[in-house]
């Protein structure tokens, strides 16, 4: 029997019984699915129809019957209208129960695994003014600039004065420059990004233009400098015209990078590289992987996706050699002077393409022991996973930014002979319905 079907405009009444990926509430009527964003779970709502598809329907949320005891009043003011958070409504320890049950969920569900083997989430003490890089978008509301985030569902920039997921003195800088560039006419702005290190208390803002380096750049850079001792130094990143190009970093004032501290290791941040947006949090995966690996010095370590070498420099403390590969040849010279600053000499890294295969010779692929990856949301290519099968690997540690693409890849490693025996999850991304999962899996 097919579902009733539902026109655009008409409000329902909804028990909201679980979530969607991203948080927002689903509910069911006469077999018809709706997805509620602003609804929790347990919750009678009303809720007009916004649209109709084939297999299910979005509404927005106009009414709670009965409110959820997880239930909070989001402390942004901009909540709902900006794209930036989507959990603000549900109290913290909820977050993370959403957050474990959506590993859980898909693990069970896409990967054909028990979900007994999820350990408990590591959550935060303080899970607000967490980031460590934050990315406002230029643009214009009713031709007045602003400076912000993307609306929900739109490619138009809400103005936001102040984000409470990131540094009160990173907005400051944001706005500040954005402010100078308005006032020199520099119509060429696109993106402010402000890096910060909690370890040095350093900042770093990046300034994006399109196509041509930034007009006055120096004197704005020199003017936004002045009385902000905190602030090391301002970059240009110049985004080409053409797709497929990379985008061109230029220093402008002060330094060109900052420098992160996690655990004892000091860690380069330059304006372009890979780093995890939460420093405590970060800290926390990579040493939870250190630990998965054994101690001794007998460890050959393979570190997949390496960024600055995040992984790798953790393990080296353990391990008897460590290769770290990456695409991006700034990324690389990044975790090589991470590696020469701590005194690492047991660790190199190189360039490589891995959507084409591991990118070692070999010899290299039969003395290895264990494998880092961390892989982007779009998980493992088959041929990585060809060459893993191939491989010496023992154990492979599986650093994950999607619940729903590391069940593909579990499965698809334990046909080639790789058992999951533990996933934890991380809640990296409080307010948001992100989470990071770090799997470990070892060959039968």
């Amino acid at each position: 029997m097919s579902a009733k079907r539902y026109p655009v405009g008409q409000e329902i009444e909804l028990i909201i019984d679980g979530y969607a990926s991203e948080g927002d509430g689903v509910g069911r009527s006469s077999g018809a699915v709706f997805f509620v964003p602003g609804a929790l779970a347990g919750e009678r709502i009303k809720a007009r129809i916004t649209e109709a598809r084939k297999n299910f329907y979005r509404a927005r949320l106009t009414w709670i019957e009965e409110s959820a005891p997880g239930r909070r009043t989001p402390p942004c003011p901009l909540y709902g209208e900006c794209g930036g958070c989507r959990l603000q409504h549900l109290s913290y320890p909820e977050q993370l129960v959403f957050k474990e049950r959506r590993v859980r969920d898909a693990l069970e569900r896409l990967g054909g695994m028990s979900p007994d083997i999820v350990r408990p989430i590591r959550g935060m003490t303080d899970p607000w003014r967490y980031r460590n890089k934050v990315t406002f978008t230029a643009g214009y509301e009713k031709e007045a600039p602003v400076l912000g985030f993307l609306r929900q569902a739109s490619r138009r920039p809400v103005d936001v004065p102040d984000c409470l997921l990131a540094d009160e003195a990173a907005c400051d800088i944001a706005r500040a420059f954005f402010r100078l560039s308005r006032e020199s006419a520099n119509g060429r702005l696109t993106r402010i990004v402000v890096r910060h290190s909690l370890a040095s208390g350093e900042y770093l803002a990046v300034i994006e233009t399109k196509e041509r380096p930034l007009e006055r750049g120096k004197r704005i850079a020199e003017r936004l400098m002045d009385g902000r001792p905190v602030l090391a130094g301002v970059v240009n990143a110049i985004a080409p015209a053409a797709t497929g190009r990379r985008v061109r970093y230029a220093p402008v004032a002060g330094a060109d990078t900052i420098t992160e501290t996690l655990s004892g290791i000091d860690f380069t941040i330059s304006a372009g590289t890979f780093f995890q947006v939460n420093s405590r949090q970060a800290e926390a995966l990579y040493g939870r992987a250190s630990e998965l690996v054994p101690d001794g010095r007998t460890a050959r370590v393979l570190d997949a996706y390496c960024g600055a070498g995040g992984f790798a420099l953790f393990l080296a403390r353990r391990a008897e050699s460590v290769i770290g590969i990456e695409s991006d040849p700034a990324a690389v010279r990044d975790a090589a002077e991470n590696a020469r600053r701590n005194g690492f000499a047991n660790v190199r890294f190189t360039t490589g393409n891995l959507e084409a295969d591991i990118g070692l010779s070999p010899a290299d692929l039969r003395t290895l022991t264990d494998l880092v990856v961390d892989p982007p949301r779009r998980g493992l290519g088959r041929r990585f996973i060809e060459e893993c099968a191939r491989s010496s690997v023992r154990r492979i540690i599986y650093a994950s930014c999607d619940p729903a693409t590391l069940a593909r890849d579990c499965r698809l490693l334990r046909d080639k002979g790789f058992t999951p025996r533990e996933v934890t999850p991380f809640d990296l991304f409080p307010q948001t319905p992100h989470v990071e999962s770090l799997a470990l899996l070892e060959r039968m």
